[in-house]
């Protein structure tokens, strides 16, 4: 008696994309509901942070942030969070967001992108789209 040999089909080489995650930092509720709702409508996956703390951890889950909208914590707690944030994804970008022209000016020369507040949600959108362009991989997933 022969017994039926079943084969599983071939497992897809093919990955699905690693989906665009965006780390959004801000203390103020409004601000990160506002940019996180305007981030998932792009295609975003979007992940809010209230602090330097819970952003750290969230950092550390998969998928890694290809960016991180950042509201400036204090110069030191800033340097902190991208530092440990770019141990974690090398490739990550960073918006930071001020309310002060100054400091806008200073993190620009380190050639990080500065957004002053007030912003344009689509604005933000667009900015993210660009720096995903030049990040490895980030041009070629769907958002």
């Amino acid at each position: 008696m022969a017994i039926p040999v079943s084969f599983a089909p071939e497992p897809s080489v093919l990955r699905p994309p690693i989906p665009n995650r965006v780390l959004v930092v801000d203390d103020e509720p409004l601000i990160r509901w506002s940019l996180c709702m305007a981030l998932e409508a792009a295609g975003f996956d979007a992940v809010p942070a209230s602090n330097g703390q819970e952003a750290r951890r969230l950092a550390t889950e998969w998928p890694p942030p290809r960016v991180a909208v950042i509201d400036l914590l204090g110069a030191q707690d800033t340097r902190e969070l991208l530092d440990f944030v770019r141990r974690i994804y090398a490739d990550c970008r960073f918006v930071l967001m001020t309310t002060s022209r100054q400091q806008s000016v200073r993190y620009q020369r380190h050639r990080l992108q500065v957004i002053e507040k007030p912003f344009d949600l689509n604005t933000v959108v667009a900015v993210i789209r660009n720096l995903l362009e030049d990040v490895p991989g980030g041009g070629s997933q769907s958002t």
